[in-house]
C-alpha cells in the first residue's frame, strides 16, 4: 500500500506497509516496535496507571497479535534516532498498528449487536504509534483505514480501541476518523476512577481506502 504525502513538500512515497503476525517479526523489528511504544506512551502510562516492561512486551509478542508496519527504507530518513544496533539493510520503522481478532461483549444497546448474542467478533486495536517526526502526514489515518478494511473483509463487526481520557490529541484524531464512544465504555466523567474510554467504529459500510 502506498502512503500519500499530506503535509509539506518532502516526499514520503517510499513508505511501505507490511502486515505480519507477532511470530513473523524479526528480533530487530520487535525491539523497534517496543522502543517506539515506550517513547510515545511510557510517561502517559505512568501518569494514569503504571508502566510494566514485561507486560507490554508480552502484549506485543502474544501469538494473537498482528501488526501493520509503516516502513521507510534505510537511508531515507535521518530524523529517527537509533537506540539499537542495526545493519544497513534493516528497515526504518516509522509507525505501526497492533491488533487482534477477538470475541467482544455484545450489549443490547450496541447498534451492531444481534438479538440474544453475548459476544461479537471485533478487531481490537491495542496500539497505534507514529514516530513524532512523521505525524501530521496522514500515516496514522491510512494505517487505521487499512485495519478497517481488514476488519470488513474478515467479517468483524467493528474496530474497537482504548484511549486515555486525558490523551486529547488521540481522542480528537479518532473522532475525526468517525470513532465514537463504545457501548461498553466506562463513563467519560473525569472523576470516574477508570482512566480510559473505549471507542469503536462499526463495519456497517465498506471502508474506502485512500489510493
Amino acid at each position: 500500500m502506498r502512503i500519500e504525502n499530506q503535509k509539506g513538500s518532502e516526499s514520503i512515497d517510499d513508505i511501505a506497509i507490511e502486515c505480519a503476525r507477532a511470530s513473523e517479526l524479526s528480533v530487530f523489528l520487535r525491539e523497534e516496535i517496543y522502543i517506539l511504544l515506550e517513547r510515545n506512551m511510557r510517561a502517559m502510562y505512568e501518569q494514569n496507571w503504571s508502566w510494566d516492561d514485561s507486560v507490554k512486551r508480552s502484549e506485543l509478542e502474544h501469538p494473537s497479535s498482528r501488526f501493520l508496519l509503516a516502513i521507510l527504507p534505510r537511508g531515507k530518513d535521518t530524523s529517527v534516532r537509533r537506540r539499537t544496533r542495526h545493519s544497513g539493510s534493516d528497515p526504518c520503522l516509522i509507525g505501526f498498528i497492533m491488533w487482534r481478532f477477538e470475541d467482544y461483549d455484545a450489549l443490547p444497546d450496541d447498534p451492531v449487536s444481534r438479538p440474544l448474542e453475548n459476544t461479537m467478533e471485533v478487531a481490537y486495536c491495542y496500539e497505534m504509534q507514529i514516530n513524532a517526526a512523521h505525524r501530521g502526514r496522514g500515516i496514522g489515518s491510512q494505517l487505521l483505514q487499512l485495519l478497517e478494511a481488514i476488519a470488513w473483509r474478515t467479517h468483524m463487526r467493528k474496530v474497537v480501541l482504548t484511549v486515555f481520557k486525558d490523551n486529547l490529541n488521540a481522542r480528537k484524531f479518532y473522532t475525526k476518523c468517525k470513532y465514537v464512544m463504545d457501548a461498553t465504555s466506562p463513563s467519560d466523567d473525569p472523576d470516574d476512577p477508570y482512566r480510559a474510554v473505549i471507542m469503536s467504529k462499526s463495519n456497517r459500510e465498506q471502508p474506502a481506502l485512500s489510493s
